[in-house]
């Protein structure tokens, strides 16, 4: 890359920086004032977090940090015109809502003018201002070769540990290694734990990571002192005239969300080629994350996962192509980015425009456990067809069964769950999955362990883990529960399309008081807010069969089978 091509990315990524700081802050106020007209139900939404997931195509976590941030800065005018004006960067404006009140936010925008991020930073921390980390938490990857049998007894102990509230992800891993310190503590009470179980490693750890970011910080003072930062040049977003109805509400927030993934998409990309080949020395910066923080405005660990997209879409184009036609929301296009291959990346996009953001994560799910357990590149498998959604779901049902004791189950036998005695022909697969350097360290420290305890040479730890969930989880919950039958068929989730929580009550498709039945075709699984302030407050629509014939209608969205 020359340097006059250095120069303009550069540019351009500085000018993106200022404007997603605005148009963050224009969905956010949007959203609050949906929320003042009850806009978010009338849409037929449960929550604002299937909202944002479903209506914006961002994660729930998202649309509650934008709101929340349209909220401190409703009371700090000074400040909001900062962050609108692009006077100040996205970055400094947060750090400086936690701080600044309403009789003195235009002295901090004034402080603030003359700081750098990490002066600023710095600054707060004197006063003992907790300041969360911005940069994106270090990754490890665990690989383990198990026989298949391991593998897909793994797979439903997860199930199990995310069935009875654990999130997916490290939360559900560590409740899997936590019920295995349980077992080995049961067995031998006096054992001898590893440091990293009992909290040395981990103080060790973060007195390294305090003196290595302590050089970072002094590094990046003398950058700051050397590097000739030319101003931005920067047209201010034009403010928004707001609709007073919820329906207007609703179409400007879909067309700036539309915009502002367009603007992500670029902002990926751009960030793509200045992260690669660390061209961010030549700019005259101490590291990438610098860079984000100084330049781009923005928090390095929101960079760091625009880049890691953009990577992702090398050969999938279609992808960038749907997004930029509004086909498809940002976290179904990250969501794909995932699990789509060239050759299957169509299938994909289609996949994602006919399903919500809800039924395409549950695919994909279904898609990357039959690859894990089975051994084979996830990319090339493509969207789940009729019969591995089906195994996927039953596969939670009969855990979710297990659980409750609600139904016997001839995969209950501890030994055929655990494959401790694997017939001999029975392939192997390795285990992949990606976890926090913490939870990383709990499973090696609680592996070893297990390797020093176990009493059974053929027992693998993956095997020990399923044991030790099953004995915990098995039964956990009572079994006489009315409908517990339509709950189980249901997975015992919503069964709204946009819905994603788990505590269930029954409802009849056809009301009671209309001549429906009990039959389970007329009986299906809702949430409290879906059933009494949606469908029964005339707000959303269910009609067909249960379970996979109901059609769904809302002023905000329709679903169909």
């Amino acid at each position: 890359m020359q340097p006059p091509e250095l120069l303009r990315i550069d540019d351009r990524l500085a000018t993106l920086g200022r404007g997603l700081g605005a148009m963050r802050l224009r969905i956010g106020e949007g959203l609050l004032r949906l929320e003042t007209r009850d806009g978010i139900r009338a849409l037929g939404f449960p929550s604002l977090e299937a909202y944002a997931c479903e209506a914006l195509g961002r994660t729930g976590r998202w649309g509650s940090d934008v709101r929340a941030l349209a909220r401190r800065l409703s009371a700090l005018p000074r400040l909001r015109s900062a962050l609108v004006t692009g006077a100040l960067s996205s970055s400094m404006v947060e750090l400086v809502s936690r701080v600044a009140t309403p009789d003195d936010d235009g002295a901090w925008v004034e402080r603030a003018g003359h700081m750098t991020v990490r002066a600023m930073r710095a600054y707060l921390k004197t006063d003992r201002i907790e300041i969360a980390d911005d940069e994106m938490p270090e990754r490890v990857a665990i690989t383990t070769t198990v026989d298949r049998i391991d593998a897909w007894a793994f797979e439903r102990a997860r199930l199990m540990v995310e069935a009875v509230g654990a999130r997916r992800g490290d939360e559900a891993i560590e409740a899997m290694l936590a019920e295995g310190l349980t077992e080995i503590l049961a067995r031998d009470p006096d054992v001898d734990l590893p440091a990293g179980l009992v909290g040395t490693l981990e103080r060790e750890s973060r007195a390294f990571r305090a003196e290595l970011a302590a050089l970072h910080e002094t590094a990046e003072a003398a950058a700051d002192a050397l590097t000739a930062r030319e101003p931005v040049e920067y047209a201010p977003e034009t403010e928004v005239v707001w609709p007073d109805d919820v329906a207007g509400i609703d179409a400007c927030l879909w067309q700036a969300a539309r915009e502002l993934a367009r603007r992500d998409l670029e902002l990926a990309e751009l960030g793509r080629r200045v992260a690669e080949h660390e061209r961010w020395r030549e700019l005259g910066y101490r590291s990438f994350d610098h860079y984000c923080r100084e330049r781009i405005g923005l928090s390095p660990s929101s960079m760091a996962t625009r880049v890691a997209f953009a990577r992702r879409l090398g050969g999938l184009g279609a992808i960038g192509d749907a997004v930029a036609g509004g086909h498809i929301g940002w976290e179904a296009a990250a969501a794909i980015a995932r699990v789509a291959g060239p050759a299957t990346v169509g299938d994909w996009v289609a996949r994602a425009r006919a399903r919500t953001v809800k039924h395409l994560r549950e695919e994909i799910d279904a898609v990357e456990m039959a690859a894990r357990a089975d051994g084979v590149a996830v990319r090339e498998l493509g969207p789940p067809d009729t019969e591995m959604l089906a195994e996927a779901r039953a596969l939670e049902r009969s855990t979710i069964a297990m659980i409750i004791g609600e139904a016997p189950d001839e995969t209950t036998d501890e030994g055929q769950m655990s494959g401790i005695e694997p017939a001999a022909w029975v392939p192997t697969t390795t285990l992949r999955f990606s976890v926090s350097e913490e939870t990383g360290g709990f499973w090696r420290a609680l592996e070893r362990l297990h390797a020093q305890q176990r009493t059974d040479p053929s027992e693998s730890f993956v095997a020990f883990l399923v044991r030790s969930v099953m004995r915990a989880w098995l039964g956990a919950k009572p079994a006489a529960v009315a409908y517990a039958d339509v709950y189980l068929r249901d997975r015992w989730r919503c069964a709204s399309p946009v819905c994603r929580s788990r505590s269930v009550t029954p409802h009849h498709v056809r009301f009671r008081s209309h001549g429906g039945g009990d039959e389970r075709t007329n009986v299906i699984s809702l949430c409290e807010t879906c059933h009494l302030e949606l469908v029964h407050g005339g707000r959303l629509t269910v009609s067909g069969l249960a379970p996979v014939s109901l059609h769904w209608r809302a002023a905000g969205w329709s679903s169909r089978g």
